[in-house]
């Protein structure tokens, strides 16, 4: 059998099968508004994106800090994460933090000015401030507890009595915590 024989047989059978093609109604409707707009001009052309109900709708005008929105967060997400880490960030020295309630160390100046030239600190006149009286607390009374037990749960008792004799002279009506000063009062 001859592969060619077979494909015209195919053909033929594919010929007289009826062919889909649209009702005649359609193609007149079609031709006869294409007529119609052949006619009659439009009196402005739409195009395809234009509203049927005649409204002009605009887009918002776009910000020009959209384009710059991402890199300037980034930027200042990168500075001000310098800043909370320390100016020191790439070098080997540890930034040095804070501790809420801890007391300034003294400048150097001040202790330069007691210092005398054989480098011994000489003592300040004590007559003034045997007869002021004492000097306001430099910690708040809640941070000045917080510092005490922080003292005490670290093992560093003579500090925190130390902490705790400053404290009751600073706040002698302050309550304190029973357990704390229970602690406090067996050491």
């Amino acid at each position: 059998m001859n592969p060619d024989h077979h494909d015209e047989e195919l053909n033929a059978l594919l010929a007289a099968l009826p062919q889909p093609s649209p009702p005649c109604e359609l193609d007149a409707a079609i031709l006869a508004d294409a007529q119609q707009a052949l006619v009659m001009p439009l009196a402005k052309p739409l195009a395809a994106n234009d509203s049927l109900d005649g409204v002009v709708r605009t887009l918002p005008a776009i910000d020009y800090l959209t384009r710059w929105r991402i890199p300037l967060g980034l930027a200042a997400a990168v500075l001000l994460t310098f800043n909370l880490v320390g100016g020191d960030f790439f070098g080997h020295k540890q930034a040095k933090f804070p501790v809420v309630g801890e007391p300034v160390d003294p400048p150097a100046a001040q202790m330069e000015s007691n210092a005398e030239p054989s480098g011994a600190v000489r003592a300040q006149p004590s007559a003034r401030s045997a007869m002021a009286p004492p000097a306001p607390p430099k910690l708040d009374a809640s941070v000045w507890l917080l510092k005490i037990d922080g003292l005490l749960k670290a093992g560093q008792g003579p500090a925190a009595q130390q902490e705790w004799t400053a404290f009751r002279q600073a706040y002698p009506e302050y309550p304190v915590d029973k357990q704390l000063q229970q602690r406090l009062e067996q050491r």
